[in-house]
């Protein structure tokens, strides 16, 4: 991690070693609010110019790079520029923070600002930083350590979020600024952007120093870095929240199913490591496997040279992706959809652009801005039924609206269908694929959700035949082939004694969500949204102040949840809650997040 008061130190001492303003800008935020007070103004924009020049952002003394040059450039902007300003304000309801903002709500104000000097990172944060310096964080000379700020931008919020030591940081900050400025701190000091600033700085600054002393033999004199594929890309909220629980707190957290994997599974597995000899398998899997597998899709008709056996669906995502995307082309991802949709693009070069599941209408389709989302630049549609992380379920209507929007633009994308979800719904007839309503549509499934075999990694892709020819030589390459052992005990997940295991799952799944919901719903007065599959409802907590805030507040008491906006700005104020334990802990879970509440309300009270 970045953030730490260690490097916070460190970068401290280099700003004074720098020779920066010693008040640590305080002054320069008077100013800088000050230009800011009608918005952005053509006054704004003049002071605003001479602030680029000081903090060395045009580089005016390249040829061609003048000041006059930015200024028209910027100046063409402005009307766009203040566009964005005034959605940004609407949607903080004042002046907005790293902690009011999730990145899709500042992207466009940064894709503007990048825009006016040749996509640049360190332009963009500083031209940012004086229209919102709470909001954007100064890159200064670490433009060359990320990939861009899209990746830099979130990781380092999410690392903020998370970080122990704010108090503390704050208190290390605010007595620097103390000792050396005449004026009394700004309201408004960006004391968390100029933290990370700082600990980002101080810590590059550490490792610079260290390879100039005594040389180092025990390992590479220069300091590893990701490649820029990888670079900004962190664990994801979801495991950094659940590390955090505290010994004998209850998750509900993660989605994974509690309950043992089917006896005629386990049975199987058994005799197949005493019994047979278990090399390796055909890249593509057991034909006997992938048989079965095709056998789901009658509709489709495929052969088992069109499906490809792989260690997890999260494999066959990553995948299919590498397969069909090139750098620049567009996948269309839902808001809120799972975290690994965002990242796995991002990944293999292309660009994610979402389409809404509104919160107001309980994440349900919406088909208007769908299409608005749909362009020639369209590769790939992402869609999951039921959804991680709302639970619903696409309608046929839904899909048929969706397949028909594709097919009417002209993309002649690719739709891929996340089906993990698709055995466990709580609807009286079973969710419908895409693949029935849209021909060039890639599924993606496996059997750790519908027979609890997270840990044994078998999934699959289906497809076109020639799509899955192009992936089997990667899946090849990367892992040969899935668990020889899990490929043949899979087997059994077709018989009649797993269906009736499957069947049971469902329904012991069902008395579960009704539990919970009914407990959230009377005991807590919180609304949820009803799910109509997989294992997960999302929960509303505005009222009780951000949803990171109020997750935290659960770790506090001893209970996993996952604020919701880790999954798109769509769901931020939601939790999301999942149903993987029994009962008696579900109820055991709600009375910590009620205690959890009471502790916000009292803290909001006592201000």
């Amino acid at each position: 991690m970045k953030l730490s008061i260690e490097n916070l130190k460190e970068g401290i001492k280099w700003w004074q070693e720098g020779k920066w303003p010693n008040d640590y800008l305080n002054h320069e935020y008077y100013s800088i609010y000050e230009s800011r007070t009608d918005g952005l103004t053509e006054r704004w924009l003049q002071l605003t110019l001479e602030r680029l020049v000081r903090w060395k952002a045009l580089r005016s003394s390249k040829p061609g790079n003048t000041k006059a040059k930015f200024a028209r450039l910027i100046e063409t902007q402005l009307p766009d520029l203040r566009t964005e300003y005034q959605r940004i304000i609407d949607i903080s309801r004042g002046e907005p923070s790293i902690r009011s903002l999730v990145w899709q709500d500042i992207s466009k104000l940064y894709e503007k600002m990048a825009g006016i000097k040749d996509g640049s990172a360190v332009f963009a944060s500083k031209l940012g930083h004086f229209i919102f310096p709470n909001v954007f964080i100064v890159m200064d000379n670490l433009g060359t350590q990320v990939a861009g700020y899209d990746d830099y931008w979130p990781g380092m919020v999410n690392e903020w979020n998370l970080f122990q030591d704010k108090d503390a940081a704050f208190d290390l900050l605010k007595n620097e600024i103390e000792r050396h400025s005449l004026d009394p701190i700004h309201t408004l000091y960006p004391y968390e952007t100029k933290i990370i600033e700082l600990c980002h700085i101080g810590d590059k600054w550490k490792k610079t120093k260290k390879g100039r002393g005594a040389p180092n033999y025990s390992s590479s004199s220069k300091q590893f870095q990701p490649p820029p594929f990888l670079s900004g890309i962190e664990k994801s909220m979801i495991r950094k929240i659940s590390d955090r629980a505290k010994p004998g707190s209850i998750s509900l957290g993660l989605g994974e199913p509690d309950l043992p994997t089917p006896e005629v599974i386990r049975r199987e597995a058994v005799r197949v490591i005493q019994e047979e000899k278990n090399g390796y398998t055909l890249q593509a899997g057991l034909p006997e496997l992938r048989q079965r597998i095709a056998s789901d899709y009658a509709h489709l008709d495929l052969s088992t040279d069109q499906v490809i056996v792989t260690a997890g669906s999260q494999e066959s995502l990553y995948l299919i992706l590498r397969t069909l995307v090139e750098a620049g082309d567009e996948v269309l991802i839902p808001n809120p959809g799972f975290i690994a949709y965002p990242m796995i693009t991002r990944m293999v070069g292309g660009r994610a652009v979402t389409y809404r599941l509104p919160a107001k209408s309980d994440f349900g389709f919406d088909l208007d801005d769908f299409r608005s989302k749909l362009s020639s630049r369209t590769k790939v549609v992402i869609c999951i039924s039921p959804s991680n992380p709302t639970g619903r379920a696409l309608s046929r209507d839904d899909m048929g609206g969706l397949a028909d929007a594709v097919t009417e633009s002209g993309s002649n994308a690719f739709i891929v269908s996340d089906e993990i979800y698709r055995e466990l719904y709580y609807t009286p007839e079973r969710p419908a694929s895409i693949s029935e309503f849209y021909p060039r549509t890639i599924v993606v499934s496996g059997l750790s959700k519908s027979m609890r075999m997270t840990g044994w990694r078998i999934g699959w892709l289906a497809g076109e035949e020639a799509v899955m020819r192009a992936a089997l030589v990667l899946h090849g390459y990367v892992v040969t082939c899935a668990s020889s052992i899990s490929q043949k005990a899979a087997l059994a997940a077709w018989t009649d004694e797993a269906a009736v295991s499957r069947e049971e799952m469902r329904a012991i799944f069902h008395r579960r969500r009704d539990h919970l919901l009914g407990l959230l719903r009377n005991e807590l007065g919180l609304r949820c949204v009803t799910p109509d599959g997989a294992f997960y409802t999302m929960v509303d907590v505005s009222a009780y102040g951000d949803e990171l805030r109020v997750a935290e507040a659960g770790l506090e008491h001893g209970v996993v949840t996952i604020p919701a906006s880790a999954f798109g700005s769509e769901s931020k104020g939601y939790l999301r809650i999942s149903f993987c334990a029994d009962e008696e802990k579900l109820s055991e879970g709600v009375r910590r997040i009620g205690e959890a509440l009471k502790s916000l309300e009292r803290q909001y009270h006592t201000r």
